[in-house]
């Protein structure tokens, strides 16, 4: 899932379609809110209750993802994790909008999976953007010109915003001018996401720990990229194992040798970085 594509500007794509949806009852709030489909509804709630931890939400899923949660996945590789999402939500991706910074046509090349994982999210109502730049989620999700227009209201802007193994995968050589790149990928991204996060809601970024990961100062990005709005929670283990089906891809495709069986590459090494807005 590590984005380590050549850089271009992502195609812009139809904006969100609003729909409203009540969410079940029984101990959780009636929330509504909009959708992202045009040919299939999508509801999404509110999530107005901050969703902290598995104990919080009422939840045993992992780092206390809730079906009711608008949740964006930016810079998919396989759609791998975000069919774990599903998964976990028992069959629910309403819920989801799981986008990636390739073209249908340059991901297909690149994952042989990437249809049938695709097509498994799509079938549990979630919707899927391709050509999303991280850089620029206002106008990769559609909403710039909703922005532009009337502004954008609480329904429109997300619970989690998610990026896996963000990588800038120039091929650069040079450490130095490597770790630059990154830097300015993750400042990019916080940059956009910030624009589209609830009050109450996080931004998680999942790293390799080591070099030249820690070197990248994901913490400084996000304070300096937001200016100032978000800041460091927590950091978590992150396990694949407790996302079923996932795969951790290298953006450059799946390579026979180069690529480590299973997610061994990412295993007991691995970190989820979570900023929520400073109050």
């Amino acid at each position: 899932m590590a984005k380590k594509g050549r850089r271009r500007d992502c195609p812009r794509k139809g904006g969100l379609q609003q729909a409203q949806h009540n969410a079940k009852k029984g101990g959780r709030p009636s929330n509504k809110s909009n959708g992202i489909n045009k040919k299939k509804k999508n509801n999404f709630g509110s999530g107005k209750k901050k969703y902290t931890d598995d104990k919080e939400t009422g939840s045993m899923l992992p780092l206390g993802y809730d079906p009711l949660q608008r949740i964006l996945m930016v810079g998919e590789g396989n759609f791998s994790f975000s069919r774990a999402l599903v998964r976990l939500f028992e069959g629910n991706g309403f819920s989801l909008l799981a986008s990636c910074f390739d073209s249908e046509e340059i991901l297909h090349k690149k994952y042989q999976d990437a249809k049938m994982i695709v097509d498994e999210i799509r079938s549990a109502g979630a919707f899927v953007k391709f050509g999303v730049d991280a850089k620029d989620l206002m106008g990769g999700t559609g909403l710039a010109k909703k922005k532009r227009k009337e502004g954008l209201s609480y329904e429109d802007l997300f619970d989690r915003i998610v990026f896996n193994f963000p990588h800038c995968g120039l091929g650069i050589k040079d450490q130095d001018k490597n770790v630059l790149a990154n830097q300015q990928l993750l400042e990019g991204f916080f940059r956009s996401a910030v624009e589209l996060l609830r009050p109450e809601g996080e931004i998680h970024v999942t790293l390799k720990s080591g070099k030249p990961y820690d070197m990248w100062n994901i913490v400084g990005s996000a304070h300096r990229a937001s200016a100032k709005k978000l800041v460091h929670s927590t950091i978590v283990s992150f396990k694949p194992e407790s996302f079923p089906g996932y795969s951790h891809r290298r953006t450059i495709g799946f390579k026979e040798g180069l690529d480590k069986a299973e997610n061994e590459e990412i295993e007991s090494r691995s970190r989820t970085y979570i900023f929520v807005l400073d109050k």
